[in-house]
């Protein structure tokens, strides 16, 4: 089983190195394969090298401790493995979890380290590794369910698939239903208390079956599997989806500085030199912003690079919305900011504000009429800082609501929108850890969009009392 486990781990991290649940599970198919390993080493390999002369006695001492590694990570270490990949799933994994959670392997290694080369008792490990694996096992299905975005859900279905079922035979077949384990000299004896065996075949067919077949076929962990032109493709993509979103960006910042011009005109023919010095400073702003998206996103990828800083959110909200406040002028819209909270947040300021600018601009655009409005609320949700942005305009047809987060998917009928804003938006977000949903939207009475970041991202913080709010731009 190992000779197919750690491949298919090498190419997984190699290729997902910055995701965090890849990387546990990286090292759960390492620890994984180990068990085939400890045990073919020592019951095949290890007797017939040495029936053939052909290991000295260097080579037999450093086989033996591979096979003692090995065999403690996957009793000490797979659980515990396991349950990390599950809280890296649900995003809730860190250093403070890894630690905790690691002393209890640490201190059955220890009980067992005098007598581990005779073999290793799993009396002290039956209620340990059960509760790390069913506890494992449950959030892997909680997530299915936690999962807000439909694409984010079946694919947490498939990997919890795989991986459940798995677990729980590991479970049973190697901790539950096995007292101890005796290495002899040329095998390993497995005594059990339990007359009850399965054959590791159909776990290792499991795994690697749904492994490959959801791999190709969906491309969960990261795979995806494309024989022809993949390389070609991939690249073309990726400089296609940059290239777009630059466009995307200008266009919207170029509309706000002919609006702003238009200002600056009229302040110039009414003599008015404070106002003129105020929209041409904001014009400087816009073209500011143009230059940071120009150096933030990465040249001939579709990654976001985030360069976080510490910012003040109403300073941010400011940023983007008084270069809008020409535009919601002309069109008669009422735009209202209110604070609910209030407080710092560690982020990429230029793609926030990139975000933000791209849905409050959705908003006036979906406007079509008189008496518009648009409302930004800044806010606590269940522990996590939630901006919400709410209009009045066209709204979205319900069965688009996860259509609208897909590259080059519009419901505009013009020429310069190009399909990928929310796109752009959607992956910002999840780069930070963050989400971007729909919360409810009507066609004909309007959308309110939401975006979330986790509440590890709060450096300060300060929530507003009761019903009052900090109103600080009407429009």
């Amino acid at each position: 089983m190992f000779p197919i486990l750690w491949p298919i781990a090498v190419f997984l991290y190699i290729n997902n190195r910055k995701d965090t649940y890849i990387k546990w599970i990286c090292l759960f198919l390492l620890i994984g394969g180990g068990g085939s390993y400890f045990a073919l080493m020592h019951s095949v390999v290890k007797p017939y090298f040495l029936t053939k002369g052909i290991l000295s006695a260097l080579e037999a001492n450093i086989l033996t401790f591979s096979v003692l590694s090995f065999m403690c990570m996957f009793y000490f270490l797979l659980p515990y493995v396991f349950l990390m990949s599950s809280f890296a799933l649900t995003n809730r994994v860190s250093m403070f979890l890894r630690v905790v959670f690691l002393f209890p392997s640490i201190i059955f290694f220890i009980l067992e380290a005098q007598t581990i080369s005779e073999g290793i008792n799993l009396n002290l490990l039956h209620f340990w590794a059960g509760l790390y694996i069913i506890t494992g096992c449950m959030i892997y299905i909680y997530s299915i369910f936690k999962s807000g975005e439909q694409g984010e859900k079946r694919n947490h279905l498939r990997l919890s698939i795989i991986f459940v079922p798995i677990m729980i035979l590991i479970y049973l077949k190697d901790f539950l239903f096995v007292e101890s384990i005796i290495l002899m000299e040329s095998s390993i004896y497995f005594k059990q208390n339990i007359n009850w065996s399965l054959n590791s075949f159909y776990i290792d067919f499991w795994l690697l079956f749904l492994l490959f077949f959801y791999s190709i076929r969906y491309g969960i962990l990261g795979i995806k599997l494309r024989f022809e032109k993949h390389r070609l493709n991939a690249s073309i993509t990726s400089m296609s989806f940059g290239t777009t979103i630059i466009n995307h960006t200008i266009k919207n910042e170029v509309q706000k500085i002919e609006y702003m011009l238009e200002r600056a005109k009229d302040h110039v023919i009414q003599q008015n030199e404070t106002e003129t010095i105020q929209s041409l400073d904001k014009i400087a702003a816009i073209t500011n912003h143009l230059q940071g998206m120009a150096y933030t996103i990465k040249e001939k990828s579709e990654e976001v690079e985030l360069v976080e800083h510490i910012v003040d959110l109403k300073d941010e909200l400011a940023k983007v919305i008084n270069p809008l406040m020409p535009i919601v002028d002309k069109k008669n819209i009422i735009l209202e900011v209110v604070y609910k909270f209030d407080g710092t947040l560690r982020c990429d300021p230029n793609h926030v504000r990139e975000v933000l600018s791209n849905l409050c601009m959705n908003a006036i655009e979906a406007i079509d009429h008189d008496k518009g409005f648009i409302k930004i609320t800044v806010k606590m949700v269940k522990s996590q800082l939630a901006i919400d942005i709410r209009d009045n305009g066209c709204g979205i047809d319900k069965k688009n609501w996860t259509k609208v987060f897909e590259p080059f998917f519009t419901s505009k009928k013009v020429t310069t929108n190009y399909g990928l804003g929310l796109t752009y938006c959607y992956q910002v977000m999840k780069k930070h850890r963050g989400k971007l949903t729909i919360v409810e939207s009507e066609k004909n009475k309007g959308t309110l969009i939401r975006m979330t970041f986790p509440k590890k991202r709060l450096l300060s913080s300060k929530v507003k009392g009761g019903i009052s709010s900090d109103k600080s731009f009407v429009g």
